[in-house]
């Protein structure tokens, strides 16, 4: 199971030169594991000719189904590619291009939730913890303001409560309540969650781990449509390769110059 973002040698390269390797007596079956909805990683990974691939976030369902399909022993409830590709909501097109300020403790989380949403066109900014969080709002405010905050619960020194509090407090004093989406992530579906994130200034929650089709709905729901820059790897990575150049060509100024 090959991560695709890894430092000092990619997934895709690691496969390579698993492959090539002469002095395995057996090349093993080679997954790789890929943030959401890469198209063009797919199609390296199909290139490649490796034995399947895994979109994060990655359920036991899903690992299951995936190691059984690289020994050739097809499930019934097979999960289709690119199944949660079309899972994006109406509207998604539209919020592209948004800034995003993700305050998450854990390293994982943060990395996987970030893979999730570059991969998707969005700029992420990260803070490891609420206050952090807090400095990043306050410092991107008077220049380029964020579009969401996604706000983890618990973390240390200060949590997604008293940080979303503060953040309201700061636009009080600026005239500004409530004009920042501030969108709670959290594990805990108990009742009585969803009217505590309300109490102290959130505006929505999405619950963990997280669900990408969810969370588009989201941010769909809180971000203001509209025509922003998208960041260059998305960009990139979609751009439709330019049409040959072709020139006419006249045919009866041909002529044959040595025979031989």
């Amino acid at each position: 199971l090959l991560d695709i973002r890894m430092p000092g040698m990619d997934g895709i390269e690691a496969a390579r030169r698993i492959q090539q390797e002469t002095t395995l007596e057996r090349v093993p079956k080679i997954i790789l594991v890929t943030g959401y909805g890469r198209d063009d990683v797919m199609e390296d990974a199909r290139r490649c000719n490796l034995d399947g691939y895994l979109l994060k976030p990655v359920t036991q369902s899903v690992l299951f189904d995936a190691i059984m399909g690289a020994f050739g022993r097809h499930t019934e409830r097979g999960i289709e590619k690119g199944r949660r590709k079309a899972e994006t909501p109406e509207g998604l097109d539209a919020c592209r291009g948004a800034r995003l300020l993700l305050v998450e403790d854990n390293e994982i989380n943060r990395q996987l939730a970030t893979e999730i949403l570059t991969a998707e066109g969005f700029f992420v900014d990260t803070a490891e913890n609420g206050r952090i969080g807090v400095d990043r709002v306050t410092e991107a405010a008077s220049s380029s303001p964020y579009d969401v905050v996604l706000m983890d619960l618990q973390m240390p020194e200060m949590d997604g409560f008293a940080a979303s509090m503060e953040i309201r407090r700061l636009e009080r004093e600026r005239s500004r309540s409530g004009g920042l989406p501030i969108v709670a992530m959290t594990a805990d579906a108990m009742a009585g969650v969803r009217e505590r994130v309300l109490e102290c200034g959130m505006n929505d929650y999405v619950t963990k781990p997280i669900d990408p089709a969810d969370l588009f709905r989201t941010l769909v729901k809180w971000i203001r449509p509209g025509t922003r820059p998208l960041p260059p790897d998305y960009a990139g990575a979609r751009a439709e390769p330019p049409a040959p150049e072709t020139e006419s060509c006249d045919l009866s100024q041909l002529r044959v110059v040595n025979p031989e």
